[in-house]
């Protein structure tokens, strides 16, 4: 399995966690997985400036299960440019989120 198929599992799994675990179902996400796969899905979730699922997961305290976090995961690393990084740390670090656990040395 490539990296990219790794990926776009890994998504469909932080979906099903959010669906199971805060019962909230986020349509938009899994609809773009869906129609995009997970690597894609994840670039143009990043290039949102508002995502409702997003906010819920913030609203919740939950955003480690949020696509920006599962950007940031050093396993992930090379799927990401150094800009879309940035803005997943940044847009995580402005929910007060701390992203130190998630990054590695070339985040």
């Amino acid at each position: 399995m490539t990296i990219e198929e790794q990926f776009h599992f890994a998504m469909i799994e932080i979906y099903e966690r959010v669906k199971t675990e805060l019962y909230y179902i986020d349509f938009h996400l899994i609809q773009t997985i869906n129609e995009l796969g997970g690597l894609q899905a994840a670039k143009r979730i990043l290039k949102d400036n508002f995502s409702e699922g997003f906010e819920t997961l913030s609203d919740r305290r939950r955003l480690d299960v949020s696509v920006e976090a599962l950007i940031l995961n050093i396993k992930w690393s090379g799927l990401f440019t150094i800009e879309e990084k940035i803005i997943a740390k940044e847009r995580l670090s402005n929910h007060k989120f701390d992203v130190s656990q998630l990054l590695g040395t070339d985040n």
